[in-house]
């Protein structure tokens, strides 16, 4: 009898969305983060390429701060509060308090920097609870042998609306200014509300902590795990290198956005708009990942695909920096 080859990507994705709920949280994701991208325009529009900002660098260090800050500090504690907290009110108001919110970006972080910084460090927090709980749901949305797939769908779905409206909201700061964008933003996250009231799943975790069991030993309990989860890494060598090769990646991004941010606003005199080129391009980057990921692991390992990858980038940065002009750092 001959065997059945098991099912491909494209078939266990379909498998997954065919759950409305699913379906109706992937929304919520694209929709959500979509608006996420256009606030995220509104904010690097004031911090670093407002005319009152001097120093490119410094604007854009602010703005890394104010977007890593909320994730860095609430991010090992989200779980504990999502556990205790309706899920099902965390999706539906969630986006309404940034709405309520996101009206303090407009204010000019130079001269009303108090409103400005306050109202951006709420709406980044407040959706730090808010994705981690569309995270956390998943799994009670979709079988289990769709799980894998399913997270996938709406993590990857997420960071390319994301992307998207960075890029969509680059060229509506530049004709508009802030006030559209952030208006756009508003109405991405009211229909993002609008989608999560019609949830009809139970959304509740499967192991509920008791009333037995304080805050405060919860939150001890998971500085305990995450110091041992560290000393575990260090003393676990086969961890260390993907680690350390994500980390270095990272910090390379961080250092092509903030010169590719000094090149188009000091060299190329040109606004949020353009820089939000670099932003879709790099959407377009991640889509031709995923489209031929697939094939490239029926002919190399993993490990293979992950160095010709940052072969590729070194080779086409390296290409940018001999011959430095705006197509050629998109292309890079």
């Amino acid at each position: 009898m001959a065997a059945v080859a098991p099912p491909g990507a494209l078939q266990r994705a379909r498998a997954a969305l065919r759950g409305p709920d699913f379906r109706k949280l992937f929304a919520i994701r694209i929709v959500g983060q979509g608006g996420d991208g256009f606030f995220t325009v509104a904010l690097f529009a004031s911090v670093v390429f407002n005319p009152s900002e001097h120093s490119t660098t410094f604007g854009l260090f602010k703005a890394a701060l104010i977007t890593a800050l909320p994730f860095t500090l609430l991010g090992p504690f989200v779980g504990v509060f999502i556990d205790r907290w309706q899920r099902r009110h965390i999706l539906a108001y969630a986006p309404l308090l940034k709405v309520a919110l996101v009206g303090l970006v407009l204010f000019d972080p130079t001269t009303r920097a108090v409103p400005f910084y306050v109202g951006a460090l709420a709406v980044i927090s407040i959706n730090r609870f808010y994705l981690a709980t569309a995270s956390a749901v998943v799994p009670r949305l979709v079988p289990s042998d769709d799980l894998l797939i399913a997270n996938s769908l709406a993590t990857v779905g997420g960071t390319l609306a994301l992307l998207v409206g960075f890029f969509l909201g680059g060229q509506l700061a530049d004709a508009g200014g802030s006030g559209p964008v952030v208006a756009v933003a508003g109405a991405a996250w009211l229909a993002a509300t609008w989608i999560a009231i019609r949830l009809r799943s139970d959304l509740a975790p499967k192991t509920v902590p008791g009333p037995e069991e304080l805050l405060r030993h919860q939150i001890r309990r998971v500085i305990v795990e995450f110091t041992d989860g560290a000393r575990t890494l260090v003393r676990t060598p086969r961890a260390i290198g993907p680690i350390t090769s994500i980390s270095i990646d990272s910090m390379g991004q961080g250092i092509i956005l903030t010169v590719a941010a000094v090149v188009f606003r000091e060299q190329f005199r040109e606004g949020v708009g353009s820089y939000s080129n670099l932003v879709g391009a790099g959407g377009v980057g991640v889509l031709v990942g995923i489209v031929t990921v697939g094939w490239l692991e029926e002919r190399w390992s993993k490990e293979r695909i992950i160095a010709g990858a940052f072969v590729v980038g070194g080779l086409g940065l390296l290409g940018a920096a001999l011959y430095l002009r705006g197509w050629s750092i998109l292309v890079a």
